[in-house]
């Protein structure tokens, strides 16, 4: 059972030198999302730690390599109410993640302390196979953090083999601006996830909205590293902050960078787009704008806070900017699963969607 629970950076690495930070591989059905996935966090920490002097490398195993192609591999099949469906494993394998490590060793570097993150709750079993494997082979303490560790202790201490979790948000580096080159030696990733908010973390709250000629100014830097495609990684991008998107875009656009694509993960409230900012998208670049579905819940009552109205305003200015509805560059997210939900009303929303 893992013990302790770190919630501060300080306590954490206080003996370590050379952190070894590790994005786990990915245990799903399906992966049509991973091109866009990326341990913003764990990059932010890296980069904050960097800073501070310490020799950190990180190894992201779901990466997107050169070829645009994830390996996988069958775990097993489940069945679900009849359905036998595949469960992969997405991303670098532990034996590849320990074959990097010992060829790092090669060149004297030998990491300390290995902190692992885990992206997503589901996807814990890539992350207790990760570490299964690095206690066998690798003998230096483990640290679980991440979404999955900060929403379910109780499980990870449990399942994960970690020999410590570290739950919440590194506060040091909620406002840390990630530096690519966290990713050397290996090959720099093409794609960038960055923030319209600060701070951003799993717990924290995005609240001030940040300098649109620093973040216009980190996509430019990026691109030099050989980005080409960016997402805003914040929650939620909601109506109220549109006039601040609205100064980013301009000021990116003002810019004149070549050859750069941008997408919205599922994380803009169709409240938020009207047909100047709509404008603004294509201008920019943006080739996919999948919309967030705005509700809140509780166990026992679900709010619907669009109508229609909502997303026909939204689409009709996206059509009007030269977007073009029922291809993917135009998709909306629906929360399917909660207690209490009306699939009736679920099914009619699709069809009117």
């Amino acid at each position: 059972m893992a013990e302790p629970i770190f919630d501060n950076l300080k306590g954490l690495i206080n003996t370590s030198q050379r952190p070894c930070l590790i994005n786990s591989p990915a245990t799903d059905f399906r992966s049509p999302w991973f091109r866009w996935q990326q341990p913003a966090g764990l990059i932010k920490v890296g980069t904050y730690l960097q800073s501070r002097g310490y020799d950190v490398r990180l190894i992201d195993c779901i990466q997107i390599p050169a070829n645009n192609r994830l390996t996988c591999e069958k775990v097993r099949q489940v069945e679900i109410e009849g359905y036998h469906i595949d469960l992969w494993c997405f991303g670098l394998s532990p034996l590849k993640v320990i074959f990097r490590l010992r060829e790092w060793e090669k060149q004297d570097w030998k990491p300390d302390i290995a902190i692992v993150s885990c992206g997503m709750s589901f996807w814990w079993q890539g992350a207790k196979e990760l570490i299964s494997q690095r206690k066998s082979d690798i003998k230096i303490p483990i640290i679980l953090g991440g979404p999955y560790p900060t929403y379910y202790s109780e499980h990870a201490a449990l399942e994960s083999g970690a020999d410590a979790l570290f739950v919440g948000d590194v506060s040091e580096a909620s406002n840390v601006v990630p530096d690519w080159n966290i990713y050397a030696p290996g090959p720099l990733p093409r794609f960038a996830g960055i923030h319209l908010l600060n701070p951003s973390g799993i717990l924290t709250p995005s609240a001030s909205p940040r300098d649109p000629r620093e973040l216009a100014g980190e996509v430019e830097e990026k691109v030099l590293q050989g980005v080409t495609t960016f997402a805003f990684f914040d929650a939620l991008v909601k109506p109220e902050h549109r006039q601040h998107l609205v100064d980013t875009l301009k000021e990116v656009i003002a810019r004149k960078i070549p050859k750069i694509h941008f997408i919205a993960p599922g994380n803009f409230s169709p409240r938020l787009i009207d047909p100047n900012l709509a404008t603004l998208l294509k201008e920019a670049g943006f080739n996919h704008i999948y919309l967030h579905d705005d509700i809140q819940h509780s166990p026992n009552q679900i709010d619907y806070l669009l109508n229609l109205d909502d997303y026909r305003n939204c689409i009709e200015s996206l059509s009007q900017a030269g977007f073009h509805p029922r291809t993917d560059e135009i998709g909306a997210a629906i929360v399917i699963g909660i207690p209490g939900e009306d699939l009736d009303n679920i099914t009619s929303r699709l069809v009117q969607l």
